[in-house]
């Protein structure tokens, strides 16, 4: 009789123990599904569901992945001089450029939204971020009508409390 009780109990404890594996195992399931670690297939990358918050971030290079062109956050963009102007427009016939302004589509824009932009190259001249329009997007412009195509990078970064 003892020995079939050692033997039941024997097997109660590996069918507990397989049991507590499995629920471990749907625990790193969730934890894997919610983490995005299924969805990636680098060793080490993670991608997240939602929005992730911190006190401090640290990183080395910061990536910005652009999945919608209209809500894009970070760009580049060229003010073209006016070479063709067949009809005194004051206007590039063949880019519509006015040769000082460059108008950035980006719906994201508002109030908290904080605009960097940085020329790149030879740009000797005056610019700045004109015309902000809540979602719609914002003017780079430039004091004189460019001679060369001036080219910026721009980022947009929003605050909040």
């Amino acid at each position: 009789l003892q020995q079939q009780i050692n033997s039941l109990t024997l097997q109660v404890n590996q069918d507990v123990l397989l049991a507590q594996v499995d629920l471990h195992q749907q625990d790193l399931d969730n934890l894997k599904l919610l983490l995005g670690l299924d969805r990636v297939t680098t060793p080490g990358d993670v991608d997240i569901l939602g929005k992730l918050s911190a006190e401090v971030l640290e990183g080395g290079l910061v990536s910005v992945k652009v999945t919608d062109e209209s809500s894009r956050t970070i760009g580049v963009a060229t003010i073209d001089p006016v070479k063709v102007d067949a009809d005194s427009d004051g206007k590039d016939d063949a880019t519509g450029s006015d040769g000082m302004n460059i108008i950035i589509n980006a719906s994201v824009v508002d109030d908290d939204t904080r605009i960097f932009v940085t020329p790149v190259g030879n740009t000797p001249i005056a610019w700045i971020v004109s015309d902000v329009k809540w979602g719609k997007g914002f003017t780079i412009s430039v004091d004189k009508p460019v001679l060369n195509a001036a080219d910026f990078n721009w980022w947009l970064v929003k605050e909040t409390q």
